[in-house]
């Protein structure tokens, strides 16, 4: 992947101050929140326990049975251990495929479901802003292909938020705002990003060709599989 670095200073996606712009990094297992209000320099996650790191919210959702109630997140895996009904993972994958899910006697679409779960994870937002401040929200997910961003713009439209600026970006996209907008000596070199996962681990090679004008970035990715129960268990 290559990208053109021409770095412009301030706030030129959304341009107001006082608003909050909402990162939503959206993977098949797993999502997080960040959130920035666009005078402040650093953005904050959400975590679900307050005090502690736990910023990974399950992509899922529990349907108790009989009754129209759903859960999201780790509420929604505690809920399928308790409770009758049924739980919906894989949400992207689900909603990339297109197909139907059945729960009980009811079939749902899976981009429906998916917009529901974001809906109901964007109010882990409400105790940290005033969402009437919200002005942006930016979707981070790990490939922008064609297909993802049919359901992203599905989803956008089902979200229904009025005055939000929705985009999208890939993770190579998000990594390369995140290293050009460090000091400047940080990226003058090659860069090294790592993204672990449950069972594997992606590598994102960062370098410029520092002979053109504009400078020409590339980012080289690399999937590496890690056999996680194996190693811990030779430990």
């Amino acid at each position: 992947m290559s990208l053109l670095h021409n770095k412009k200073e301030g706030n030129y996606m959304f341009g107001i101050s006082d608003k909050v712009v909402i990162g939503y990094d959206l993977s098949n297992k797993y999502a997080q929140i960040s959130f920035c209000r666009l005078n402040d320099d650093m953005p904050e996650t959400i975590t679900l326990i307050e005090g502690a790191e736990q910023y990974d919210i399950p992509t899922c959702l529990f349907k108790r049975s009989e009754v129209n109630q759903w859960f999201f997140g780790k509420e929604a895996l505690s809920y399928s251990t308790l409770e009758e009904g049924t739980i919906i993972d894989n949400l992207l994958e689900q909603a990339l495929i297109g197909d139907e899910i059945a729960v009980s006697d009811e079939y749902f679409n899976p981009i429906a479901l998916l917009a529901l779960y974001i809906k109901r994870s964007l109010s882990l937002v409400k105790n940290n802003v005033h969402t009437e401040r919200i002005c942006g929200i930016m979707f981070t997910v790990p490939d922008l292909t064609k297909r993802v961003i049919e359901v992203l713009n599905q989803i956008s439209v089902l979200l229904d938020l009025k005055d939000v600026t929705i985009q999208f970006q890939s993770r190579e996209e998000s990594i390369y705002h995140y290293i050009i907008h460090q000091a400047s000596e940080l990226w003058q070199y090659d860069v090294e990003v790592y993204d672990f996962s449950l069972d594997s681990m992606r590598s994102y090679h960062f370098y410029e060709n520092k002979h053109t004008d504009p400078k020409v970035v590339f980012i080289d990715e690399t999937l590496h599989k890690l056999n996680v129960r194996s190693d811990l268990e030779e430990r």
